[in-house]
């Protein structure tokens, strides 16, 4: 039989209590709901509240950010008009 893997998180009594009270009013326990939002995660490739996976593009446009606001910090850019100056 192939082991299983499980998942243990420490959630705030109160908290707990609330979703749990809401899950059994939808008639699921709480692995049951912590599987379906895995199946989601995994249909959709992105968190259930606008988290996503950033693709190449993104990426490149966050090292790009990273590298200026680095330039601009150690003094290396002289002008911080370039944050300013709108994309297209």
């Amino acid at each position: 039989m192939t082991e299983t893997p499980s998942i243990h998180a420490r959630i705030n009594g109160h908290l707990n209590a609330q979703a749990m009270a809401v899950l059994d009013a939808l008639g699921l326990a709480a692995p049951d709901a912590v599987r379906l939002l895995f199946y989601r995660i995994v249909a959709d490739q992105a968190f259930l509240v606008e988290l996503s996976v950033p693709n190449a593009e993104g990426c490149s446009a966050m090292d790009q950010s990273c590298r200026t606001m680095m330039n601009i910090h150690t003094g290396r850019m002289r002008s911080r008009r370039v944050l300013q100056t709108p994309t297209t």
